[in-house]
């Protein structure tokens, strides 16, 4: 699956005349996507001659990144009678997200009207961090596995209803997660047969590690715990 694959576009509007160059979004991914496609031309919104790209092309990618930032809560979230979308916790609009939650900073005022006169919509949208970021869960979750085996099952720890506190997952399933991300993003480097390997301890810097007593086992009155 390619890069924006999964967004639905059927909602938006991209049937723009303008063409934009990198002067009027302050967003590093958009800047470098004109750069690398746009031909020389002339820019709709400062009129000099410059590399530009279809206002369309833009839109695009304003709405992949609003598709990784917020979901339709017609597909995640419960019904609330009693709330005013219709929906439980914070959904809003389409001039909301836009205004408000977006954080894109558009330059020109007359690109930024243009902006949202094509993308403009009647769907409910709410963020899919409203409840903490999804890098934030990860990082909790890492930090839980790591003082689950440390502290309390270093080798067996794949019995899903002992730890609890993992609430929708488990230690195992942190695990595959992390391979799977491996895999997704291509996380490998082959090592070479001639290449060294080394393996370290952390201490702090003024402690020097000079004898082999300070790098094997702990004595037995200093071993607090097993392993």
């Amino acid at each position: 699956m390619k890069f924006g694959d999964d967004v639905d576009y059927s909602l938006y509007n991209f049937d723009s005349t303008e063409f934009v160059c990198d002067d009027h979004i302050n967003e590093d991914y958009i800047q470098n996507f004109i750069n690398v496609n746009g031909t020389v031309g002339k820019c709709t919104f400062c009129k000099k001659r410059r590399k530009v790209v279809e206002l369309s092309e833009v839109l695009k990618l304003i709405v992949v990144g609003i598709k990784y930032l917020f979901e339709d809560p017609n597909e995640f979230k419960y019904y609330d009678k009693e709330a005013e979308t219709g929906f439980d916790g914070d959904n809003f609009y389409f001039e909301e997200l836009f205004y408000e939650r977006l954080d894109l900073e558009i330059i020109d005022s007359k690109l930024s009207d243009d902006i949202f006169k094509y993308l403009n919509n009647d769907s409910l949208y709410y963020s899919k961090d409203e409840y903490g970021s999804h890098s934030e869960y990860l990082s909790d979750l890492w930090q839980l596995f790591k003082t689950t085996i440390k502290h309390k099952a270093r080798f067996v720890f794949y019995y899903k209803d002992v730890f609890s506190e993992f609430h929708l997952s488990d230690p195992v399933g942190v695990l595959t997660d992390v391979q799977e991300s491996i895999q997704k993003f291509k996380l490998f480097r082959k090592v070479l047969a001639s290449e060294c390997l080394y393996r370290c301890r952390q201490h702090q810097l003024e402690n020097e590690v000079k004898e082999a007593k300070d790098l094997s086992s702990p004595p037995d009155d200093l071993c607090r715990a097993n392993n």
